[in-house]
């Protein structure tokens, strides 16, 4: 059996080498180059040898025979399907999407926690809420010594940011460590040192992320930056972290993931004037070009001949189109959506390489856009309240005045940006958790609603729902959505002056498979 891996044909591993082929060290498939053999026969993978003084004798014939045999992931056991020939395994596995993860505080305190990358968030949130870094930059300490480890949330990604002083040493360490999703991020940074009363800066030259798996990073003179901030009582440290673009993987062409035929059929389909591929409605002009449903309206004329359109649809090629594969337009952005004419446009409205109105837009007039791993930057930067902080929301609320009120609250969630709105009509409160991203990923979550008692009588009220795909706020709320909703009669017990709640979101397990 053969398997495609990059662009090489490979060889499964036989079954009856798996037990043959371990590492003595990690008992994992030795997948991963550079193999050293000892005298005695065992061999070690390129995972546990300590390549600054390996031991044994280097195993070139079995590293030739790792670029031709692939071996499964070494997260197989957590439901990992790829296969990899030795080129490519460890940059796979450091990035598994499977892969577990050792609670990274536990150099500095004991913490027996193991997980899935998808789950460390929420885990620091729960246990280690202290090691939270909310801002890329904290106060330098060059008067005793220390390692501190803090878990920092940029963007929609999570990085380790490690740092270490030495007072007889005279040394000052940072590094960045980013805990990926996929082998395609790849992130630089640059660190800051400044003086907060001058304003007297020193910028570093810029480095890579590292792995989870790398310790290099920024080695400072602490005694030569003190001198050159003017030796200051206190050094800020400002992170600065890019996302690199993988253009190769961004221009991947339609062709590799579409069949020739496909390919062929919207070539012939694409629009004259917006030049997309054409999806239901289709018109004709009067000599029988055709043309998109949006574009319709917008001219007055066929761009083609110039004769005018009636209300003529082209059903012959309306009915073609349900047999026809269509690519994301935003393939070449990155997105690997394929589906027919009747989802494609549902999806392309919310596909995640789109550009994302702010979430906010509806209550604050917010006329910000753009993509959504920049949403919660954009959020923390411009609407701080309205971000749910400390896990609950608090309004002042009194339920004897006639109120009418909305507003809508953001919440972070495994990386993923939630609009909860809210609003007060007619003596009746009304919940909905919206999934800011692809709409085919919103039934993946549900959403908890605790009213918190504000009485002091110990009363409470808890309810759930299923989340929805984002939509503006008039439509939170129709008839065909999912949302939860309490008369005031219901609440008023629990009402003190303030209104309180505590919404949680959650992974919907029963959908996996």
């Amino acid at each position: 059996m053969t398997t495609f891996d990059g662009t090489n044909l490979s060889y499964a591993l036989p079954s009856f080498l798996t037990e043959k082929v371990l590492c003595a060290s990690c008992k994992y498939f030795l997948s991963v180059p550079p193999i050293y053999s000892s005298n005695n026969g065992d061999s070690i993978c390129g995972r546990c040898i300590d390549l600054k003084n390996p031991q044994g004798i280097r195993n070139n014939l079995f590293e030739i025979l790792l670029e031709v045999i692939s071996f499964p992931c070494m997260n197989k056991q957590y439901g990992c399907l790829e296969s990899r020939t030795g080129k490519t395994m460890w940059s796979h596995e450091i990035s598994c999407f499977h892969r577990r993860v050792n609670c990274p505080v536990a150099i500095s305190e004991t913490c027996d926690w193991i997980g899935d990358i998808e789950t460390i968030l929420e885990h620091f949130e729960e246990y280690h809420v202290t090691y939270l870094m909310n801002e890329p930059s904290f106060e330098v300490n060059f008067v005793n010594n220390f390692e501190d480890i803090s878990l920092l949330t940029y963007s929609d990604s999570l990085f380790l940011v490690r740092r270490r002083g030495d007072i007889k040493e005279k040394k000052f360490w940072c590094s960045v460590q980013a805990i990926q999703r996929n082998e395609s991020e790849k992130f630089q940074y640059t660190l800051k040192l400044k003086n907060p009363i001058s304003g007297k800066t020193i910028k570093f030259e810029t480095k890579e992320v590292i792995t989870l798996n790398d310790q290099d990073g920024f080695e400072i003179d602490s005694v030569e930056v003190q001198v050159q901030l003017e030796k200051p009582v206190m050094i800020i440290a400002d992170i600065e972290i890019v996302e690199l673009q993988d253009k190769s993987n961004a221009a991947k062409a339609k062709s590799d993931v579409l069949s020739n035929a496909d390919m062929e059929m919207l070539k012939a389909i694409e629009c004259p004037v917006c030049f997309e591929y054409m999806v239901p409605p289709i018109f004709q002009c009067e000599i029988g070009h055709s043309i998109c449903g949006q574009c319709k309206s917008k001219v007055k004329q066929c761009p083609t001949c110039t004769k005018p359109f009636g209300a003529a649809q082209n059903f012959a090629v309306e009915n073609m189109t349900s047999y026809i594969k269509y690519p994301c337009k935003n393939s070449e952005k990155g997105c690997e959506f394929i589906s027919t004419a009747k989802n494609i446009k549902q999806h392309e409205h919310s596909c995640q390489y789109s550009a994302f109105l702010c979430p906010t837009s509806d209550y604050t007039s917010c006329s910000w856009s753009g993509l959504k791993h920049h949403i919660w930057e954009h959020c923390r930067q411009k609407h701080r309240d309205h971000i749910i902080e400390c896990h609950s929301v608090s309004i002042p609320f009194d339920p004897n005045e006639e109120n009418e009120e909305e507003d809508c609250f953001i919440i972070n969630y495994m990386r993923n940006i939630f609009v909860l709105h809210w609003k007060f009509v007619n003596q009746t409160f009304f919940w909905s958790v919206q999934l800011v991203g692809p709409i085919e990923d919103s039934n993946n979550y549900y959403f908890d609603l605790d009213i918190i008692d504000r009485s002091g009588k110990n009363l409470r009220i808890f309810m759930r729902g299923f989340c929805e795909a984002l939509t503006d706020k008039y439509l939170a709320f129709t008839e065909n959505r999912s949302f939860i909703f309490l008369t005031l009669d219901q609440v008023k017990p629990l009402i003190n002056e303030v209104l309180s709640f505590k919404p949680s979101v959650f992974k919907n397990t029963s959908n996996e498979k």
